[in-house]
């Protein structure tokens, strides 16, 4: 596939073909001298893709270069070989972080002053510019999978990010989201990280008795998403000025991004994040015509028996379910819902994690 590599002398973009390995990222074009080679570990991503746009990546070693992505296997190959510490690979232009500083210093010093700090934080999360987001929550995967597989089975993959455009519907079609499964049958737990980021522990997956239990909780998540609440509770979590000092000064060590990780995995909402979360899921699930009584289900098993144990429990992160199972019940219409996976993509989900 072709890319459009410009070499920051010329505004004439060059049709160049690229290939990446673990260590180089090779651009050739016909107009070009010669190969261009690129280290990985000096990669700038300047643009995370979204909808229909492109990759736009740079390197250290040539500043005014950019090379524009289409090939999306190509740049998951990329990422993927990046060194862990996500900050060295996002680009603020000094305008940019002089801008965004500012506004955060504002929201630390004025807004928990005048509205409080979840509304400060919520402000802040809003500015925070998605690639950033999206690192952030790509580095606190890594980190979390790196004791743990994650599933790959490709069926199964297919039939989550299928019922997660699903859920997005045509309401939130523009709602980036990413499903990783982590291949753990002792935790019954799921959460959101920053990015669109929707990790499912495979024990959910196994403990559930109906697919629309595990539709439901991803819907729940994807409702966090909706409503920015990872990024506002990491602010939360660490403060907003420790968090200004993150961004903008570049201390996010492998420490740090540990403590972010254990932070998200075991993050406890508030009541009002809950609830926001919740009533996204049941409108979302309404809309897609399947049964808010799968979630509702999940929560009754959840509030009965504390699967998963330990500080991963869904339990444990989340407030009373026996509330929320009430609240849900007003959600569940007198229409024929259908189910939200056929009898054959429900086994594939549940042997997402299976080796051949």
């Amino acid at each position: 596939m072709a890319h459009k590599y410009y070499d920051g002398k010329t505004s004439t973009p060059h049709t160049a073909r690229a290939q990446a390995n673990e260590h180089f990222i090779s651009i050739a074009a016909p107009t070009l001298s010669g190969r261009i080679q690129w280290k990985i570990s000096e990669t700038i991503v300047h643009q995370y893709p979204k909808d229909h746009l492109p990759a736009i990546i740079g390197n250290a070693s040539s500043p005014d270069a950019r090379l524009y992505i289409e090939d999306s296997l190509l740049f998951q190959q990329i990422q993927s070989a990046l060194p862990k510490n996500w900050l060295q690979h996002i680009h603020l232009s000094p305008r940019t972080s002089i801008v965004w500083a500012s506004a955060i210093a504002a929201i630390a010093v004025i807004g928990c002053v005048y509205v409080g700090f979840r509304e400060a934080s919520g402000w802040a999360a809003k500015l925070m510019p998605e690639s950033w987001e999206h690192s952030l929550g790509d580095s606190v995967v890594n980190s979390m999978t790196e004791d743990r597989p994650i599933c790959s089975g490709a069926e199964g993959r297919k039939v989550l990010e299928k019922t997660a455009q699903t859920l997005l519907g045509k309401k939130w079609k523009n709602t980036p989201i990413d499903i990783v499964v982590i291949d753990d049958p002792e935790v019954v737990n799921a959460f959101a990280a920053p990015g669109g980021f929707i990790v499912l522990y495979s024990g959910l997956i196994t403990t559930a008795t109906h697919p629309d239990e595990v539709t439901g909780v991803m819907a729940h998540e994807i409702g966090h998403v909706i409503h920015n609440h990872p990024m506002q509770g990491v602010i939360q979590g660490v403060g907003i000025m420790v968090f200004f000092q993150l961004v903008f000064g570049g201390s996010a060590d492998s420490s740090t991004i540990a403590t972010l990780t254990q932070q998200i995995a075991t993050m406890s909402y508030s009541r009002i994040s809950e609830r926001e979360a919740d009533e996204t899921a049941a409108d979302m699930l309404n809309h897609a015509n399947i049964n808010p009584a799968g979630l509702k289900q999940f929560f009754d098993r959840m509030e009965k028996h504390d699967l998963g144990g330990g500080v991963f429990s869904y339990f444990s992160t989340h407030p009373p379910m026996k509330e929320r199972s009430k609240a849900l019940e007003s959600q569940i219409k007198s229409i024929p819902y259908q189910p939200s996976m056929t009898h054959e993509e429900w086994k594939s989900v549940r042997r997402i994690c299976k080796t051949e």
